[in-house]
């Protein structure tokens, strides 16, 4: 017999009962209720003890706790440290820029440089043809026409539309292209020109590198060099 008809037996005779035959039950019922609350008034949790299971639950949970908080220590002290050495990089980068005043102007010098090949990398947009305007004005207005046609078969009616199309309705797409072709070749004039601006500003930032490398080494030769040895007879206690 499973635990489920057990139960079910137990309710059946249960309600089977008349209130005689429940009386002696539900006197226990209130019996226990009363112990319990009696019980309950008196109990402050001190003589709780835990069984063996739920010691060792009770363990593992404090150890999985103790192994989180080491953990977040840890991670915080990562932390610190990683941003100990950034703020220490940022102070000997300012240091050496504003006790230098050579590095200024090399900085400078280069960051001009990486910003106009930055600039001369940016492609240029290709000129668009006549039939390409015309595609991208009638485009939505195909598709709205017929919802169920496919990319190919809007395509082939943008064609067909195109070699239908008289000389002069087709005029303001030619002319659009005209327009981009002029503004193609003038972007690549002025990316070819910002190139060779970058060329040059590379070539200066170099040569002040080179500059203040030099102008420093004499400096850098007398603070390496050996001191000579002080002389007694100018010792202030004579």
């Amino acid at each position: 017999m499973t635990q489920t008809v057990i139960v079910r037996t137990i309710g059946e005779r249960w309600r089977s009962l008349d209130e005689a035959g429940k009386a002696e039950y539900k006197r226990r019922q209130e019996a226990d209720k009363l112990r319990y609350e009696q019980e309950l008034l008196t109990w402050s949790g001190d003589d709780l003890e835990l069984t063996g299971a739920d010691s060792a639950t009770a363990a593992d949970h404090s150890k999985a706790l103790k192994n989180e908080e080491r953990e977040e220590k840890k991670r915080k002290r990562e932390a610190e440290k990683v941003r100990f050495i950034s703020l220490l990089s940022a102070a000997r980068s300012l240091a050496q820029e504003y006790c230098c005043p050579w590095r200024q102007a090399v900085k400078a010098k280069e960051r001009e440089a990486k910003a106009l090949a930055r600039l001369a990398a940016r492609p240029v947009k290709r000129a668009k043809s006549s039939f390409s305007f015309f595609s991208a004005a009638v485009g939505a207005k195909l598709q709205e026409e017929n919802p169920d046609a496919s990319s190919a078969a809007i395509t082939k009616l943008k064609n067909k539309q195109w070699k239908q199309m008289p000389d002069e309705e087709k005029l303001p797409y030619v002319e659009a292209e005209a327009a981009d072709k002029q503004r193609y070749a003038a972007e690549v004039a002025a990316k070819e020109a910002t190139r060779q601006q970058a060329a040059e500003a590379e070539q200066a930032a170099e040569a002040a590198a080179e500059a203040a490398a030099e102008a420093a080494a004499p400096a850098s030769a007398a603070a390496a060099a050996p001191q000579p040895p002080a002389d007694p007879t100018c010792s202030d206690s004579t």
